[in-house]
């Protein structure tokens, strides 16, 4: 929470208009004597609560600028805390003294008044609309034609636009709930551990059919050509094979965490290696370029699985050895890139996380300098001139009401004289 002190710097304090509250007391009400506005509706106001007096609604507005959440509104809408209560000033000066009601003074007028951009003055009075204090019965607008002839009949001008009614309310509890923001779900990590419902290997398998040993080679296959008279010429880089058909094993060693991997995922999906030595699963793993460090084999069916559904594709229901590493090295390839730009999201993310973080720490201490720098004795003087101020403009109102009220005695007592004396001749 803010004290009221926090809301004054120590180089700008609230000031009141350059006029004195006796002069601004005495003042005609000209958005009231002066321009015409139409009546609000029948029970317009039911809903809007009065005010208990102009000095509990003004301390109401400094309350509200003093909690976070009206902090954070001027903030956002961008209006100087001084600037903001001279024209809630205004408008209580401009509303009914008893309801608060009838506020009908135009941006311009208060801007006029204050020595301020009329914008400025439609910012401060679209804050306290924000935060509660203030409610538009009747919005401004061009007048028709027989509300110009009215307005006409009434002040003897021509007027084609009226301002906004408002009312000036207490604070309503709704506008102290807190924002809440709901954050954007976050992918959930692969995890190695937890039962599996789908899985990659749930599809229908074929029966074994047995093979013929040897395979039929008709006369003109290409496989039936004579032997050369000296061997081909291997291209670089290729293992070579010997007589048998063996592949030649590399000079270096997989790594074993590799290696048991590629046994774990073989078992989980037997057509992988089926005929095979597992040691084809582990060259698929190393070209699909998956760091098992990173990943489980229950982890990577849960992601082939998860990937292969949204992505609405099917696993083939016939496989062989060949095509199932083929197969299953794409899928792995895909979902290795995916994760991969899934963290690099991920690392994004906490390194923003980590520069607001910063950034609101600077800013807390520079709010905390700020606060340091304010001159307490000179805001309580500011605060302690501004009641006075007002208690003096709330007597002078009631006494200039009170003689409003004694002049129309007067009259009516005048008038019952005069009504006798003509009586009493006739």
């Amino acid at each position: 929470m803010y004290s009221r002190r926090s809301l004054f710097s120590g180089e700008k304090s609230v000031e009141l208009a350059p006029e004195t509250s006796q002069v601004a007391a005495s003042r005609p009400n000209k958005s009231r004597s002066g321009s015409w506005s139409p009546e609000p509706a029948p029970g317009a106001y039911a809903p809007l609560p009065c005010w208990s007096s102009a000095g509990a609604w003004f301390d109401a507005v400094m309350d509200a600028l003093a909690t976070p959440e009206g902090e954070r509104v001027r903030a956002a809408v961008k209006v100087a805390p001084h600037t903001l209560l001279r024209v809630a000033q205004e408008d209580m000066r401009s509303a009914d003294l008893g309801t608060g009601r009838g506020v009908t003074t135009a941006h311009q007028t208060v801007a006029d008044r204050l020595g301020m951009c009329k914008r400025t003055v439609q910012r401060a009075r679209e804050i306290l609309l924000l935060l509660g204090l203030s409610a538009v019965v009747i919005e401004g607008r061009y007048l028709y034609g027989s509300e110009r002839i009215a307005a006409q009949l009434k002040h003897g001008g021509r007027q084609l636009r009226m301002a906004s009614t408002r009312a000036l309310v207490m604070l309503r509890s709704a506008a102290q709930r807190p924002l809440r923001e709901t954050p954007a779900p976050v992918p959930p990590r692969i995890s190695g551990a937890g039962d599996i419902e789908r899985s990659v290997e749930n599809v229908h398998l074929p029966r074994r059919r047995s093979a013929p040993p040897t395979a039929p080679v008709q006369k003109n296959s290409p496989t039936r050509g004579k032997p050369r008279s000296k061997a081909a010429s291997r291209q670089p880089g290729r293992r070579s094979i010997t007589r048998s058909g063996s592949i030649v094993r590399p000079t270096s060693p997989r790594p074993i965490e590799l290696q048991r991997f590629a046994a774990g995922l073989a078992q989980r999906i037997p057509w992988l290696a089926r005929g095979k030595h597992v040691g084809h699963v582990v060259g698929m793993l190393e070209r699909s370029g998956i760091d098992v460090s990173e990943w489980s084999v229950e982890g990577l069916m849960f992601a082939m699985n998860a990937w292969l559904t949204r992505d609405g594709r099917r696993v083939p229901e016939t496989f062989t050895s060949r095509g199932a590493l083929g197969f299953y090295g794409w899928v792995i390839r895909h979902v290795v890139t995916e994760h991969s730009q899934l963290d690099q999201a991920r690392r994004d993310a906490a390194a923003q996380r980590a520069a607001d973080q910063e950034r609101r720490a600077a800013e807390r201490a520079a709010e905390a300098a700020r606060l340091a720098s304010i001159d307490h004795d000179e805001v309580d003087r500011v605060i302690a001139q501004m009641k006075a101020d007002q208690r003096e403009y709330e007597r002078t109102a009631r006494e200039r009401e009170a003689a409003r009220k004694r002049a129309a005695a007067d009259a009516r007592q005048e008038l019952a004289e005069r009504t006798a004396q003509l009586r009493s001749r006739g």
